[in-house]
C-alpha cells in the first residue's frame, strides 16, 4: 500500500488582516474545530466524537452530497499540538483539498473572534 502525506501552512495574520488573531483564539478556534467540524466546512453536516485521550480526538466527519461527491463519512484521527497546532489524519485527501480547509479555518476564525466566541 502506498501512503502519500500532505501538509498545508498559510500564514495567520497576514498585513491587513482583521481581525488580528491572538495565539488563544486560534488555539480555542483549533480546539472549537476538533468538535464542530460543521462551523469551519460548510459541506460537514456533522460529526461523532468516536474516542477522546489526552492529546487526540478521533472522529467521524459527515459530509453532505454535492457534484461528483455522494453524502458519505470519513473517519479522522485529530492531535492537538499545544499552543498552535492540530494535526488531521484521514484518508483520501489531497494537497487542494488540505489548502482549502486551513485557508477557510482560518477565515471561520476570524469571523468567530470578531463575534467574540473564541475568547
Amino acid at each position: 500500500m502506498v501512503v502519500i502525506n500532505c501538509a498545508y501552512t498559510e500564514q495567520i495574520n497576514p498585513a491587513g488582516a482583521t481581525p488580528v488573531l491572538t495565539r488563544d483564539q486560534v488555539w480555542n478556534g483549533l480546539q472549537r474545530k476538533i468538535r464542530k467540524a460543521q462551523d469551519f466546512v460548510p459541506i460537514i453536516t456533522g460529526r461523532d466524537v468516536l474516542e477522546e485521550k489526552e492529546n487526540e480526538v478521533t472522529r467521524e466527519a459527515h459530509f453532505k452530497e454535492r457534484p461528483g461527491y455522494p453524502a458519505h463519512s470519513v473517519k479522522e484521527v485529530c492531535k492537538s499540538y499545544f499552543p498552535t497546532r492540530v494535526c488531521v489524519w484521514h484518508v483520501g485527501r489531497d494537497i487542494e483539498g488540505a489548502k482549502m480547509a486551513v485557508h477557510n479555518s482560518i477565515e471561520a476564525m476570524r469571523k468567530m473572534a470578531a463575534a467574540g466566541e473564541l475568547d
